[in-house]
């Protein structure tokens, strides 16, 4: 009979240290547990670092505003005092708490199930809730820009999003809320495409202010103004204005009651796709010949400036070769003769900017100096069939020879006034 009773206590002793040790639970930092009494809510515990939970378990930081609370006294003043704080009982130490005796109460325990367009369709279980912000990534297919073009674009976008109240996220929300919201969040994106066009579309790629500040005309501040003229420029249609996501009645107001939060402008576009494949391969032959133009922009600037300085030398030279006793026509033949040359050497190649087969005379320079500011001072956009038609026109006409070097000289002679003017203003 003793030895029944003694292995009674041993087993009685064991269960009870089982029972213990199952009744203790570490809460790694940033973290926190939701505990339940026979299936029902009973209680949040958290571990964080200057971080506090309120009556409505809502998770605040110290010493920070959203901590305190503003009240006006008797008198109509105003005065701020801090949230009352839930008292939670049971930490051992650092992360480690006795949370209630096992098997009466547990450790909630949950199930979040993504679908393919967010996080790869994953199936994950958690004990704990993190309230960390965390970057969530989704795909929108098949989404149409504005009216006519309706061109079809896959978008690509991330979120930023975290957990303010433990409490309401596990057992008010819906389930999988998170999931919930990105699917909500998937059909304001496919409007917000539907009213760009494709060009306005990829400029908000990687700027995330418009998407949450929305866009305004706004003349009384210059950045608004400024953003709203650049769409302008870029859209089929004039730009309407939209709040932005920052005003979305599901950001402000829903994703609240659930216990989420969006980080401030925590949407943004992370990559943009045409869906069809004809329309990607003319996009990526435009963005060549774009990139080519701005190649042979900046490679005319340079001519250009190489040419001014070869005009204002062959200019000076002429005026010191007339004050020497030369006169006008010898003093213009031996000025070109001398600089001939060395405007080939200023570029090394000077059929970089004169046509290919050219001889190089004087006339011919010139008219290709004509085409080079022509370059430098146009845009990339194509021209319109009348304005091509106006520069055909124009260059058909032929300058004489002595018209063409009249046109140089004056040309060279305002180039050296011009920068004799700013020296002067410099230096008052």
């Amino acid at each position: 009979m003793e030895a029944i009773l003694s292995y009674f206590w041993i087993v009685l002793v064991v269960v009870f240290v089982f029972m213990l040790l199952k009744s203790l639970t570490i809460v790694r930092e940033g973290t926190a547990k939701a505990v339940t009494f026979f299936g029902g809510f009973s209680k949040v515990i958290m571990t964080w670092k200057d971080h506090f939970l309120d009556k409505d378990y809502n998770v605040l930081r110290k010493n920070h505003e959203e901590a305190f609370v503003v009240y006006k006294t008797k008198k109509g003043a105003e005065r701020k005092r801090a949230k009352k704080r839930r008292r939670s009982w049971g930490k051992i130490m650092g992360g480690v708490y006795f949370y209630g005796l096992w098997p009466f109460k547990r450790i909630h325990k949950y199930t979040v199930s993504w679908s393919e367009n967010h996080q790869n369709g994953e199936k994950e279980f958690f004990n704990y809730v993190s309230l960390f912000p965390a970057v969530y990534e989704s795909k929108v297919t098949n989404c149409e820009t504005q009216p006519p073009d309706r061109i079809k674009v896959d978008i690509e976008y991330l979120v930023t999003m975290r957990i303010i109240n433990p409490h309401l996220y596990l057992f008010v929300s819906p389930d999988n809320s998170i999931e919930d919201a990105m699917k909500r969040i998937d059909s304001l994106m496919r409007d917000i495409v539907a009213m760009f066009s494709f060009d306005a579309t990829m400029a908000i790629v990687g700027r995330p202010e418009i998407l949450w500040e929305g866009l305004n005309p706004d003349s009384e501040n210059p950045e608004k103004q400024a953003l709203w003229n650049e769409f302008k420029k870029l859209m089929r249609k004039k730009p309407v204005p939209f709040e932005g996501l920052s005003q979305n009645k599901l950001i402000k107001e829903t994703l609240p009651k659930w216990g989420l939060k969006i980080a401030d402008k925590g949407v943004s576009i992370k990559d943009i796709n045409t869906s069809d494949p004809e329309y990607a391969e003319t996009f990526a032959e435009k963005r060549k010949q774009e990139i080519l133009a701005e190649a042979k922009f900046a490679e005319a600037q340079g001519e250009k400036k190489a040419m001014e300085e070869v005009m204002k030398a062959i200019v000076t030279t002429k005026k010191a070769l007339i004050k020497a006793g030369y006169s006008q026509s010898d003093a213009c033949k031996m000025a070109y003769d001398r600089h001939g040359e060395i405007l080939a050497e200023k570029k090394g190649n000077l059929n970089k900017v004169i046509w290919e087969g050219s001889s190089g005379s004087i006339p011919e320079i010139m008219n290709q100096i004509g085409f080079g500011k022509k370059l430098v001072n146009s845009s990339t956009n194509v021209a319109s069939p009348e304005e091509e038609k106006k520069e055909e026109d124009n260059s058909s006409n032929y300058v004489p020879p002595d018209e063409m070097q009249r046109r140089m000289e004056k040309m060279g002679e305002s180039i050296i006034e011009e920068e004799s003017s700013q020296k002067k203003g410099s230096k008052k």
